[in-house]
């Protein structure tokens, strides 16, 4: 069936197989497997590096957030404050509008007092010096009879003697 020269050629052949892939093994061992491990290296610190980046963000994230939150609280509490001093302040100009107006008014009744009283007291310097004069010539009229003057005096005395 088979001759020894073709066995010893198989036999060679897959000699030379195993050689081969020992010699492939080898040289992969020593040459290219720190070459690919030193790749793999390099890949797993630029995975971890941004892995680190990741988280650094991450927290960043974090903080910018929290940051965020204690300053819409302030804001919202801010907000709060300076509508209860909108209120207060819309509340003092309306008191100070209505005191203003109150004054306004006891001012204008002063002044139309005052207006009054001026009037009043113009009239009484051209009319009181006019009505002593008009009285003294009427008194001087109606006394100048010495019949009036008895008269008058006996109803004094009348008078005096009653009280």
């Amino acid at each position: 069936m088979y001759d020894t020269a073709t066995i010893i050629l198989w036999g060679f052949r897959w000699f030379n197989i195993i050689v081969i892939f020992v010699v492939a093994a080898y040289f992969f061992r020593t040459k290219i497997i720190h070459i690919i491990k030193k790749q793999i290296a390099e890949k797993r610190n630029f995975f971890q590096s941004l892995y680190e980046k990741l988280e650094k963000a991450a927290r960043k994230n974090t903080a910018i957030n929290k940051s965020i939150e204690v300053q819409q609280k302030d804001s919202t509490q801010l907000l709060k404050k300076a509508e209860q001093w909108t209120r207060a302040v819309t509340i003092a100009q309306r008191e100070y509008e209505e005191v203003y107006s109150q004054r306004l008014k006891t001012m204008s009744a002063y002044r139309e007092e005052q207006l009054e009283n001026f009037v009043m007291q113009e009239m009484r310097k051209s009319i009181i010096p006019q009505a002593v004069k008009d009285a003294s010539a009427e008194l001087k009229k109606k006394f100048a009879k010495p019949e009036a003057q008895k008269q008058y005096m006996n109803g004094i005395i009348s008078f005096m003697k009653k009280n």
